[in-house]
């Protein structure tokens, strides 16, 4: 019986001299790919950073909403008033009554560069609140008011209606 023998591909030589240089990238065109990559990127960021800003200023616009839709709901649930408590820091969401089950069921803090100023009915003035109530009595009313989260001149602008507690109308203004 007779093996066959295997043949393995014959290799030729690296490439040498002219025929090397041809298949490299000279250093103008990586500075060119390099100048092309900055370009994309420098383009890109003030529209990250704004995405972040918005995003940083609809969290707590966000929250809000939430604790004025849970207070409302609860306070027709369970026949009790429930209130918000705004302030310059945070706002706060507590049930009121008599009994175990009263005090703060939600907290939330703002942070550090992002204000909050409130706009009472029939008021356009607005104001950086030191301590406002917004009460949720057991019929389900409430007071409208505007609410707007600021960082320098950028802000969210949220309206809410008086009958049902919910945001009815919101603007933006990044820059």
């Amino acid at each position: 019986m007779r093996r066959r023998r295997q043949h393995q591909p014959i290799r030729s030589p690296a490439p040498t001299g002219a025929a090397a240089a041809s298949r490299a990238f000279t250093l103008l065109e990586i500075i060119m790919a390099l100048a092309i990559v900055v370009l994309i990127v420098g383009a890109a960021t003030p529209e990250i950073s704004s995405m972040l800003l918005a995003e940083r200023l609809k969290a707590p616009a966000r929250e809000l909403e939430a604790m004025a839709i849970t207070a409302r709901c609860n306070a027709l649930a369970e026949q009790r008033p429930y209130q918000i408590i705004l302030q310059q820091d945070g706002f706060r969401l507590e049930r009121l009554g008599s009994g175990k089950e009263t005090g703060v069921v939600v907290d939330f803090e703002l942070s550090g560069d992002v204000a909050i100023e409130i706009a009472n009915w029939p008021e356009e003035k607005w104001h950086r609140p030191k301590q406002h109530i917004w009460y949720f009595p057991p019929s389900g009313l409430c007071e409208p008011i505007r609410v707007m989260f600021r960082k320098g001149d950028s802000y969210y602008l949220q309206k809410y209606s008086a009958i049902t507690g919910w945001n009815q109308e919101e603007s933006f203004f990044i820059r």
